[in-house]
């Protein structure tokens, strides 16, 4: 069910009548009371206001029903233990397919909404009322994106950190991940479910933090916690520049090869009288060039490889570790600090030296900057320096 543990159907069924009944065929108890309240009593949590996690379980809230969860993820597996105390009902799902449990979470909640009663009134009462929406403005501190902070801080990351947005809906409601919520405290929310004609408040609870500021710096959730995004750090961010920093790398690889072909066949069409040729200019400016290819050509390679190797360990995407295909590819990266550190005086001395035509210049001295931006990405996603 968890951390590489296997069974069967038929003994996770005898685990959960053990657990729910706390009974032996001959009426004698599996376990002591303390082992049974230390497993269904709440150890920690994210923050006060949200569900946190028992002994070995998440406190979980589906369709209104207070649960205990244990789910297992492996590439091709998935498996979902649930407990209801209340209703002394329990539910083991287990099967083969990489969907990163959607459909554990699609099956549970109808069994859940079909055969366990629900512990809120959601027919009558004050907690079907929806109240109107908070007065314009009041949500702006919490808007904007939040990157998971699940990972340790100096943990490296495969993919790009899980984010989420938080917005106001168009019915003036907070929307967290495309998802409605309501405000039930102070900077506290539940998600809005639809039941028949009316809404209840059913789902999982958020909770947010603000700094100094006044803005919103962190944003718990049930089972994680999200901080506050900086444009730098945020997917589109990085996305956006990592898009910009291949295209100048496209056009140093591609553009200063068919320049340099052109301006070949143009001397030998059209000879000009021969001039003394001046050496180290010459030798200095091809210097540059080919460091700058160097560089460009290494960033894209690796820019490339490392997308293919994402795709390939996509189902590992949730664990932690360095698979052997990354890791075998990082030795790029302080390569190209190495090729960095030397197009910077580069820069400086074909501006000093005057050796191309301004634009020329002008787009050398992007590649530094580009290569600086694009070494940054993956900085912060703590790949850069991997011993």
């Amino acid at each position: 069910p968890a951390a590489g543990l296997c069974t069967t159907a038929s003994d996770m069924s005898d685990f959960l009548a053990a657990l729910l009944t706390d009974r032996r065929p001959d009426g004698s108890r599996f376990f002591p009371a303390s082992v049974i309240q230390g497993l269904e009593t709440q150890q920690f949590a994210s923050a006060p206001e949200v569900p946190g996690r028992c002994y070995g379980f998440d406190c979980v809230s589906i369709a209104g029903r207070q649960a205990l969860r244990q789910t297992g993820q492996w590439p091709g597996f998935n498996s979902v233990l649930l407990l209801f105390p209340k209703q002394h009902c329990g539910l083991f799902l287990a099967y083969n397919l990489c969907d990163y449990l959607r459909m554990e979470r699609r099956v549970t909640r109808q069994f859940v909404e079909k055969f366990i009663p629900s512990d809120v009134d959601v027919n009558g009462g004050a907690r079907d009322e929806m109240p109107d929406p908070p007065a314009a403005g009041s949500f702006e501190p919490l808007l904007g994106a939040y990157l998971t902070a699940r990972a340790p801080h100096d943990a490296p990351e495969l993919d790009l950190p899980r984010q989420i947005e938080v917005a106001r809906s168009p019915k003036g409601n907070l929307e967290i991940d495309g998802r409605p919520y309501r405000e039930i405290g102070p900077l506290v929310f539940a998600k809005i479910e639809t039941g028949g004609s009316r809404a209840a408040l059913l789902g999982r609870h958020v909770a947010f933090r603000l700094g100094r500021s006044g803005q919103a710096t962190r944003l718990f959730t049930q089972t994680s916690a999200f901080r506050r995004a900086t444009w730098m750090n945020s997917m589109q961010g990085r996305v956006f520049l990592l898009s910009a920093v291949s295209v100048v790398f496209l056009s140093a690889v591609v553009l200063w090869p068919i320049m340099a072909l052109v301006r070949f066949l143009l001397a030998n069409t059209a000879p000009r009288p021969a001039v003394a040729p001046r050496l180290p200019r010459a030798n200095l400016s091809l210097a540059a060039r080919g460091t700058a290819l160097a560089a460009c050509a290494l960033a894209l390679w690796f820019e490339l490889a490392f997308a293919l190797a994402q795709l390939r360990l996509k189902p590992f995407a949730d664990f932690y570790g360095l698979p052997a295909p990354v890791k075998h590819l990082l030795w790029a990266l302080p390569a190209l600090l190495i090729l960095n550190a030397a197009l910077v005086p580069f820069s400086f001395i074909v501006w000093r030296k005057r050796l191309w035509h301004p634009v020329n210049r002008l787009h050398y001295t992007l590649l530094p900057v580009a290569l600086g931006l694009f070494l940054y990405v993956f900085y912060a996603r703590h790949l850069l320096f991997i011993t």
